[in-house]
């Protein structure tokens, strides 16, 4: 069972390296999408995506899924915390 709250657990904004590990690989993932470096793509073996419209896709997707995570975790906090409370 995974236990939520203190002392198990801290929210991303209290866990600063998680933050910032996060926020980089968001970087690095966006750079790599839009190849802003072809070196970096080169050091992967990433072939370059087709157009801009499927690049445009990939961040929403990416960005979609990290929302709808959020989202579904802290509602689920909510319901949990009303529920046994």
């Amino acid at each position: 069972m995974n236990y939520s709250g203190r002392p198990f657990t801290q929210s991303i904004n209290e866990n600063v390296k998680l933050k910032r590990m996060l926020m980089l690989m968001f970087f690095v993932a966006t750079c790599v999408i839009f190849d802003v470096s072809e070196d970096l793509r080169d050091a992967l073996e990433l072939v370059p995506f087709p157009n801009l419209e499927f690049q445009k896709t990939v961040i929403a997707c990416l960005v979609a899924d990290f929302i709808i995570c959020f989202s579904i975790e802290q509602l689920m906090k909510t319901l949990y915390l009303r529920t046994f409370q």
